[in-house]
């Protein structure tokens, strides 16, 4: 806090009255933005507007002390725009402010990646399942069906592999990219704990069980090479 200079001439009881008073001032403001989270205000005016009104409210508080600098003085309101003005008092503000910002703004990043690996993860096993099905069903209908029009039907099947295994792979590519963007927001628990299953778990709980990641694996070591070499590059 900056104390009124005294342009040489000796500090008296007045001049050390004022600066205490400022001090006092500071350590309010102080309590005040950690009392406040800043995470909720659209910008900095508005949440200067709230924090006046408890500096407002601990000043008079202390105002009741005959030892607080404030108590010989008409406690007024606080005005934001001193907090605004004042360089002391906006330095510390917009330290909290922005320190409160940028930690949501992290923490919403997490869950939403969170949120679309979750995704990535379900849609995989859809996929997974639909190859499943479509293998079996062509194998019923080549023993139902005899030989009869079964080249056009594995070539038809062929083509849905295909498919299926690029829709697989680009899935695995997106997994394995957010794992990579998240570092330490999902971590592998190789047993149960609190209350989670072995597997991946993130900052909302479980991602994956071990037997989703088993079948994820599964799913990876069933592409073909080049596609498998391609997720390769991407090292966990």
């Amino acid at each position: 806090m900056k104390t009124r200079k005294t342009h040489g001439r000796k500090a008296s009881t007045f001049d050390r009255f004022i600066a205490a008073r400022g001090e006092a001032t500071e350590r309010l403001v102080i309590n005040a933005a950690h009392t406040v989270d800043a995470s909720k205000y659209a910008n900095l005016t508005e949440y200067c507007k709230d924090l006046a009104k408890i500096i407002t409210q601990l000043r008079a508080a202390e105002a009741q002390s005959p030892a607080s600098p404030f108590h010989t003085s008409k406690c007024r309101n606080f005005s934001h725009v001193t907090l605004l003005r004042n360089e002391s008092y906006r330095k510390i503000i917009e330290q909290v402010f922005n320190v409160s910002r940028s930690n949501t703004m992290v923490e919403q990043a997490s869950e939403e990646n969170l949120d679309l690996l979750k995704v990535q993860n379900a849609g995989l096993a859809a996929q997974i399942s639909l190859l499943r099905a479509k293998i079996i069903s062509m194998d019923s209908d080549q023993d139902g069906g005899g030989l009869r029009g079964l080249s056009g039907e594995y070539e038809e099947g062929g083509a849905v592999i295909n498919e299926l295994n690029h829709r697989i792979f680009v899935m695995l590519k997106v997994y394995r990219a957010l794992r990579l963007n998240m570092g330490k927001a999902v971590r592998y628990l190789e047993v149960p704990s609190n209350g989670n299953e072995a597997g991946l778990v993130g900052v909302r709980g479980q991602v994956a069980t071990l037997a989703e990641l088993d079948q994820m694996r599964l799913a990876e070591e069933s592409l073909p090479a080049d596609l498998r070499k391609q997720l390769n590059v991407m090292l966990l």
